[in-house]
């Protein structure tokens, strides 16, 4: 019979066994012929050829183990043929018998049927059966296995961090059969031994699984930072667990701040790190200003990450030659640090990067220029200025400089001389120190004063038109030579006579480059010469030219007288005054025609008309009825005609001349103007 009961139940199951043979025959074979094998063949073995029951000779033991230790539990067998051993566990809590397993390293099953149990664990402890059979029967006994545990720690190894100044419990957890002993010790000594200032308490919760103890630390300090000690014991064993506990805080500020090199626009700036707080630097903080500036919000800051193998970094876009103070904090998970000491650097100077400012020009003469200026922006002169460098040029010419030795030190005004008159110019300026040139300024434009012409006007021509009249023209003086805003021109005339007299000089003023002056002197010589005028004065006339009216029919003598012949009775003496004026109607003398011309050149088309009084003359272009007038493209001549400068490809078509005075109707010719293609 198998024993599936504890120890104490053993001996009560094998009295059963005597009583109970299970075939109700008395004989305990099972068989029913009384001769105990259970085959009917009386021969003891079973099988009829010697089998034999399966018996169980060496019993297991209630057996105790150490956790962690090895154990054997006896299981001698006999019978034929040989019993099959099959090892069982009801483990603490269970109540069926589950089978061993014997793949699992820890168990083994020697060749005399005794199981061994490697590193015996917590889990091992429960009843343990032999259970035996062969083909005649089986059988089975059990007996307990106590497992022992020393005392030990879970986890023996931990860190925890705690800020300064908060609380922090710190645990340790035991395993063991108990009672167990706990112990608290920091940094190798005995935790109650130690003068400590700071509040603590200890507690123990005993017979608890796992038993444990707990070091509350009150308002942690710097000093509570150590490695903390738990240990326990029991008589099976001890073990210690440790602790490293961290008290964090913000960092404290980096030392030995100092320039490892400086430029015009960066410095390098080194440090060594300061106590970091029980906590990695995660970050720094570089402040910067300038020398005269106070430490206050807004000043530039760099944040940097702690990436860095040498605590180094450069400061970039300073201005030039300027002082300034750094300091730098550090930063962890916890906070800031207090700001490290302060160094103060220099940075080199550099050319200035800023122009003059504040450039005004003002004319003096109509040859003379005053230039005043500001230093340019303190922040961008970048050192000491030495002086500047003004240059100036109009429309036509390249830019001319003033002698650097000029406007040397703080010079900050100069005149410009021996300029053209009424001249646009265009001035800049450019600050300089011991590094070299800044940047020109914007461009400041001034004109020179005005003044006369120095010129006259050029190909003065004239032409009679009528007994009575003169028509002048002339080209403007070159823009340049006018050294101003022309005015007007003015037309000098005056009859040509062998004593001339200053008075007979007459002027004829027109801001049109051509005159058409009447009321002359019939068939008479003049000598005419034209001046520019601008608002300051008039210019040089040009050379005098001359000009004689045309002769005219006569008009009725102005008197007539008539006598008698004394010697001749048929004869009569008349006399009488030349006509004081001639009349005749408007004529045009020029024939129509074509005008065949290029793109952008100049056409003049002729109309030459004459008449007493002088005839006036309208031209019209086909298809508008509005009468032509002189502008910058088209101009009227005193003589008639129409110049037509920069012909474009909408001038093309016919121009008609009508000329009329008031003797009868007018005259009319048509030109037609053909322009050839861009």
């Amino acid at each position: 019979m198998i024993d599936d009961d504890d120890d104490d139940d053993d001996d009560d199951d094998d009295d059963d066994d005597d009583d109970d043979d299970d075939d109700g025959d008395g004989d305990g074979d099972g068989d029913g012929d009384g001769d105990g094998d259970g085959d009917g063949d009386g021969d003891g073995d079973g099988d009829g050829d010697g089998d034999v029951m399966p018996a169980i000779i060496v019993r297991p033991t209630e057996t105790e183990a150490v956790f962690n230790g090895s154990v054997q539990m006896p299981c001698s067998t006999s019978g034929k043929p040989k019993p099959t051993i099959v090892w069982k566990i009801r483990a603490k809590g269970q109540t069926l018998f589950q089978n061993i397993n014997l793949s699992e390293e820890r168990f083994e099953l020697l060749p005399n049927g005794t199981l061994s149990i490697l590193q015996v664990r917590e889990e091992d402890e429960g009843l343990y059966m032999c259970h035996i059979f062969n083909d005649v029967g089986e059988d089975g006994q059990s007996a307990q296995l106590t497992v022992y545990i020393p005392a030990r720690f879970g986890i023996h190894e931990q860190n925890q961090t705690v800020s300064l100044n908060s609380s922090i419990t710190l645990t340790c957890a035991a395993y063991g059969n108990g009672p167990l002993e706990l112990q608290w010790y920091k940094n190798g000594v005995i935790y109650e031994a130690l003068e400590i200032e700071n509040q603590y308490e200890i507690s123990t919760a005993e017979g608890s699984k796992p038993w444990r103890s707990t070091l509350t630390i009150y308002q942690s300090q710097r000093d509570d930072t150590a490695l903390y000690k738990c240990t326990a014991y029991n008589k099976h064993g001890e073990d210690e667990s440790f602790i490293q506990l961290f008290v964090q805080e913000a960092p404290e500020a980096p030392v030995d701040l100092r320039v490892v090199s400086v430029s015009n626009r960066n410095v390098t700036i080194a440090w060594q790190l300061g106590f970091d707080g029980n906590s990695p630097h995660t970050g720094f903080s570089i402040e910067y200003k300038n020398d005269s500036d106070a430490w206050q919000g807004g000043l530039p800051t760099i944040h940097l990450p702690n990436n860095f193998t040498v605590y180094e970094y450069t400061i970039s876009r300073l201005h030039a030659a300027y002082t300034y103070n750094v300091r730098i904090s550090a930063f962890n998970g916890l906070g800031i640090s207090p700001p490290s000491e302060e160094i103060l650097f220099t940075t080199l100077e550099e050319a200035p990067s800023g122009p003059p400012l504040h450039i005004e020009a003002v004319a003096l003469t109509s040859q003379s220029i005053k230039v005043t200026w500001r230093q340019p922006r303190a922040d961008l002169q970048n050192g000491i200025l030495n002086g500047y460098t003004i240059r100036y040029r109009d429309k036509q010419t390249p830019f001319q400089s003033l002698p650097a030795s000029s406007l040397t030190g703080y010079i900050e005004s100069c005149t410009l001389e021996q300029l053209n008159k009424f001249t646009e110019y265009t001035i800049q300026l450019k600050a300089y120190n011991s590094e070299g040139e800044g940047p020109w300024s914007p461009e400041v434009v001034i004109m020179t004063m005005e003044d006369v012409p120095d010129q006259p006007p050029s190909s003065v021509a004239a032409m009679s038109s009528g007994s009575t009249g003169i028509s002048v023209y002339w080209q403007q003086p070159p823009l340049e030579s006018l050294n101003g805003v022309l005015q007007n021109f003015l037309v000098y005339y005056q009859p040509v006579r062998e004593n001339e007299d200053e008075n007979d000089v007459l002027v004829y003023s027109t801001e049109e480059t051509n005159a058409n002056i009447f009321n002359l002197q019939k068939f008479t010589n003049y000598s005419v010469s034209v001046a520019a005028r601008t608002s300051v004065g008039e210019g040089i006339r040009s050379d005098a030219i001359y000009v004689r009216t045309e002769q005219d029919t006569p008009e009725a003598p102005a008197d007539i007288k008539a006598y008698a012949a004394s010697a001749d009775p048929i004869s009569i003496m008349v006399s009488w005054l030349p006509p004081l004026s001639a009349n005749a109607p408007a004529r045009i003398m020029s024939f129509p025609s074509t005008v065949v011309t290029p793109w952008r050149e100049t056409v003049l088309l002729d109309c030459l008309a004459v008449g007493e009084p002088d005839p006036t003359v309208e031209w019209r272009k086909s298809g508008s009825v509005e009468l032509i007038r002189s502008d910058d493209h088209i101009r009227l001549l005193g003589n008639g005609s129409l110049l037509i400068e920069n012909v474009q490809p909408d001038d093309a078509g016919t121009y008609s001349c009508m000329a009329r005075n008031e003797w009868n109707s007018p005259d009319e010719i048509d030109i037609e103007v053909q322009v050839l293609g861009k």
